[in-house]
């Protein structure tokens, strides 16, 4: 396939997050994970410390907007320390760890803090789903609770820059403001709530822990009354378009910077423990999707060309088809993440899945839709983004 010239400034200056999952083992294995990692995961065919450390060479020569390291758990891998030494010493200068926080060992801290004492921009991304062990451990097991408290604790008093992911079900929900006293007491930097997606192991359970549809309106009310008091700390992890109406400017207003709906930081890419390049850790197994291999291409290629050319360019120009392509917040949300809806759509222009259960329920609200507005207005504006919401 021949390289895609890419349109627009935008295009031009577009670099992606590299998302390298170390390893999809780990020492949980939560209900919810959406990559089904495990302590049980086979690990035979992923990078041995030679084969990381060049790729970690290769991902910091890329250039890319930041790193992320994830798994499984990441910190499990023993050469953690020396992949995370090399990523810095080799010019990252925005390194993201997710993590359960139950490993924040020394080995660990030691680079991540000289590496934000001189500047570079490390974040550690927790999860605490609840704010309380019993809501906590029904998602992650016996004991989890205080030892990543215990983690966090360590990385904050390092001076690191943390913030704590909470997925949201009808188990923890009620949880939700003993969670924001957690996280003032601890001096979290930022608290994001993801709703659950049938996705990974999360979709064996998904009835069991999902707030339906019809219920999210009332869910996402409780957040913004929850942590109305706390403006810098919030962020909601959703389409903009599965967001009442009456709830968008109020949940926007509680973010600094209006960036209240955040994302993964997609499009990516992402490198999976035997070094295969593809998406993300959701298109893992769809050959479709791979771009190649990390030990055997250059990902500035696989980035330009070819195949990711070609999904790069589809994004970039937001084509979406399904209620996504009648959004309102087409140009900015593009259709959300877009490896979900390829795995639920089998394309890559495929609706996000959430907001086509919310059209097919009929609680996609007419104010978000494009069409709506040009049967009021043929010749209405073009569609506005949700930064104009």
């Amino acid at each position: 396939m021949m390289p895609i010239e890419l349109i627009g400034k935008e295009a031009k200056q577009f670099r992606p997050t590299v998302y390298w999952y170390l390893s999809f083992r780990c020492n949980l294995e939560c209900v919810h994970c959406w990559v089904n990692s495990s302590p049980h995961v086979d690990t035979s065919t992923d990078l041995d410390e030679e084969g990381a450390l060049t790729t970690a060479k290769k991902i910091a020569s890329f250039n890319p907007t930041a790193v992320t390291l994830s798994g499984g758990e990441p910190l499990l891998r023993r050469d953690a320390p020396v992949i995370i030494s090399t990523l810095l010493d080799d010019g990252v200068n925005d390194l993201r760890i997710e993590t359960n926080g139950m490993l924040a060992r020394p080995a660990v801290m030691k680079p991540l803090v000289e590496a934000n004492e001189r500047g570079v921009h490390i974040v550690i991304a927790g999860s605490l789903d609840g704010g309380t062990a019993a809501a906590h451990q029904a998602m992650r097991g016996e004991g989890t609770f205080e030892i990543a408290l215990r983690g966090y604790r360590r990385f904050l008093d390092a001076g690191l820059w943390t913030e704590l992911q909470c997925v949201v079900t009808r188990f923890n929900i009620h949880s939700i403001p003993a969670l924001l006293d957690v996280a003032l007491e601890l001096g979290i930097n930022r608290l994001k709530f993801v709703f659950v997606n049938p996705v990974g192991r999360a979709a064996d359970h998904f009835d069991d822990l999902s707030i339906p549809h019809r219920e999210y309106g009332a869910a996402l009310e409780f957040l913004a009354d929850s942590a109305e008091a706390y403006p810098s700390l919030l962020r909601v992890k959703s389409p903009p378009a599965a967001i009442p109406p009456h709830l968008l400017t109020r949940l926007t207003s509680l973010a600094a910077q209006r960036e209240a709906f955040s994302g993964c930081g997609f499009p990516l890419l992402g490198v999976l423990p035997d070094g295969s390049v593809t998406i993300c850790g959701l298109t893992r197994d769809n050959a479709d999707l791979r771009l190649g291999h990390i030990l055997e291409d250059e990902l500035a290629d696989l980035w330009r060309k070819g195949q990711g050319a070609r999904l790069r360019e589809m994004y970039m120009r937001a084509e979406l088809t399904g209620i996504c392509g009648d959004c309102v917040f087409r140009t900015s949300c593009k259709g959300a993440c877009r490896a979900h809806a390829f795995g639920e759509g089998d394309s890559w222009s495929a609706p996000y899945p959430m907001c086509a259960d919310l059209e097919r329920e009929g609680l996609f609200p007419n104010v978000y839709r494009a069409s709506f507005f040009r049967r009021i207005n043929p010749e209405t504006a073009p569609i506005p983004s949700s930064r104009d919401a």
